[in-house]
């Protein structure tokens, strides 16, 4: 009986396990020795038969095998890129780039589009963010230029053509200890998170603007590059009068105090044409 090895995910892990001719899985765990003895299963999807976007964002699951669960993948024009991706991500572009999706048809009538947001959501507060940095460094923001709010990159610098990422954060209880003695102490600061999606996309820095806990108050701001994001980093978590120590991200706060001072003036007057 002709046997073959292919990546499957056992144990919640990616590995080498042995197939009969009909693609059945015969030994979920075979020694070296035999794995060197047979051929890779010849899939038609790609070599490892693994949905290479769960590969790129290292979530690979069961689902990401593509035996029976291979979609075309498409760019955000509609065109075939040549490559074979799981069911998930296809829904996720699909959502994402079709006009005809629920989520685009949602968004023509979305609340940022009708002037009617919610002052306390989160992405009216993202929109705040964007419109200060914009305002403060004379970018262009580029949701409202293609009308579409989910451009993949926020801003654009008009004069350099150099694009830019906006955070922006509320100060918060950032992490919490407990002494020898039993007494719970905490640092206060601003955590930002979900910094993985912005691996695989291109800009020149990303600017993290630091607010007070009301929001009135623009305390902090850092301007850090987009090799420092792209090297891993899933979470940064800046607190707040840190002396003992200085942190990597350091080096990329704004310590220009007119600037900051600007910066103040222009959220003031964003927050009064609010109300």
């Amino acid at each position: 009986m002709t046997e073959y090895k292919q990546k499957r995910i056992v144990d919640s892990k990616p590995r080498y396990v042995i197939l009969d001719g009909e693609g059945l899985v015969i030994d979920k765990n075979p020694s070296k020795e035999r794995l060197n003895q047979v051929l890779i299963w010849n899939f038609k999807h790609n070599e490892t038969g693994i949905c290479p976007r769960c590969r790129e964002e290292n979530t690979v699951t069961e689902k990401s095998i593509l035996d029976g669960n291979a979609c075309k993948e498409r760019d955000k024009y509609g065109k075939k890129t040549g490559r074979f991706v799981c069911e998930n991500h296809w829904k996720k572009d699909y959502e994402k780039y079709n006009p005809d999706s629920s989520h685009n048809a949602r968004k023509s009538v979305a609340n940022c589009r009708t002037d009617n947001e919610n002052q306390d959501h989160s992405s009216t507060k993202g929109n705040e963010d964007i419109e200060l940095a914009c305002k403060l460094y004379g970018y262009i923001d580029l949701n409202k230029k293609y009308n579409n709010h989910i451009t993949p990159v926020d801003c654009q610098d008009p004069i350099t053509g150099l694009l830019y990422q906006i955070r922006g954060k509320t100060l918060g209880i950032i992490s919490r200890y407990t002494t020898i003695s039993g007494k719970e102490k905490y640092y206060e600061g601003w955590d930002f998170t979900d910094l993985g999606d912005e691996w695989y996309k291109d800009y020149e820095a990303m600017i993290f603007i630091c607010r007070s806990k009301d929001r009135k108050i623009i305390e902090e701001i850092y301007k850090i590059p987009f090799k420092n994001i792209k090297e891993k980093i899933k979470r940064i978590g800046i607190y707040k009068n840190v002396s003992k120590w200085i942190p990597w991200y350091g080096k990329f706060r704004i310590k220009d105090e007119e600037e900051i001072r600007k910066a103040n003036d222009i959220l003031q007057r964003i927050l009064e044409e609010e109300n």
